[in-house]
């Protein structure tokens, strides 16, 4: 553990020049404090912020798995991460806030499992982030949930106690059963990720969604999709190329859409009864 160190205020800084964080890299065999890193007076230390510098490229599986104490983790500006391993930073209960640094790669599966109290994560447009049946098991409080990027759905994971891997697939179906853990009468903005192709499930008559973001890998945003909600703001990517009927109907509050010039066709009745004041075609 030579030079981790933990000041008064709970901060732990990970020194400049280390390109990999290791897994469990907190933890040791305490039964009355599993985390068992000392402050500069040598005294047991409760880590509650995290800065990570711009010279580390990768963050191990469980790196900071557990560290219930944790509220925050900076990323230094300029930084060179470009992988995220599993589970990461599953079980970080008071962690509130998750913005991966632009430029990262790969996020593994899992990686914030069990974060009950947090309110936003930002998956980058570099990323790509692997979903799994419990990726987001415990997320319940979560507000806002942004895949900028791609992600990737996990199929028949228990497989990888047989072969040490699992099988991925690029192009898949969004079903919300994919962020399942993720209490819908909470979150209030999604950004749907690229590798979606189509929607199995949609948020008709939700009434606490305000902003969605559609990825262009989702040629057709499908009927009553998004009817009768509370949606005030849609982007929709390139590469969507039709807009069904009711697919935006009676939503009262949207007043800003913006529209890319790969839709062809926008079926009659698609924004029926819906309030846009403002609209951008890209």
């Amino acid at each position: 553990m030579e030079g981790f160190k933990v000041d008064e205020n709970g901060v732990l800084r990970i020194p400049e020049g280390t390109t990999r964080i290791e897994g469990h890299i907190l933890q040791t065999v305490n039964l009355f404090n599993p985390i068992d890193l000392f402050s500069l007076d040598d005294k047991p230390a409760v880590v509650r912020k995290v800065l990570i510098p711009a010279s580390a490229t990768e963050i191990d599986k469980l790196a900071f798995s557990g560290v219930e104490s944790l509220e925050e983790v900076e990323f230094e500006e300029g930084s060179k991460l470009n992988e995220v391993g599993a589970s990461a930073f599953a079980g970080c209960k008071k962690l509130k806030r998750l913005v991966f640094p632009n430029g990262v790669g790969r996020i593994g599966i899992n990686v914030i499992c069990g974060c009950e109290n947090l309110e936003e994560v930002i998956f980058p447009e570099s990323s790509t982030v692997v979903i799994g049946k419990t990726s987001f098991k415990g997320c319940g409080n979560l507000r806002r949930l942004h895949f900028l990027g791609k992600a990737t759905k996990c199929v028949d994971e228990e497989e990888k106690t047989n072969t040490g891997s699992i099988n991925e697939q690029s192009s898949f179906e969004w079903d919300n059963e994919l962020i399942k853990g993720v209490d819908f009468k909470k979150l209030e903005e999604l950004s749907i990720p690229s590798g979606a192709q189509s929607m199995k499930t949609g948020f008709y008559n939700n009434k606490v969604i305000k902003k969605v973001r559609i990825p262009g890998s989702m040629e057709k945003i499908k009927s009553i999709a998004f009817e009768d909600t509370s949606l005030e703001t849609v982007e929709i990517c390139d590469g969507v190329k039709c807009i069904e009927d009711n697919a935006f109907s009676n939503c009262k509050k949207l007043t800003e859409i913006v529209i890319p010039g790969s839709v062809e066709e926008i079926e009659s009745g698609a924004f029926i009864r819906s309030c846009i004041t403002k609209s951008k075609n890209m």
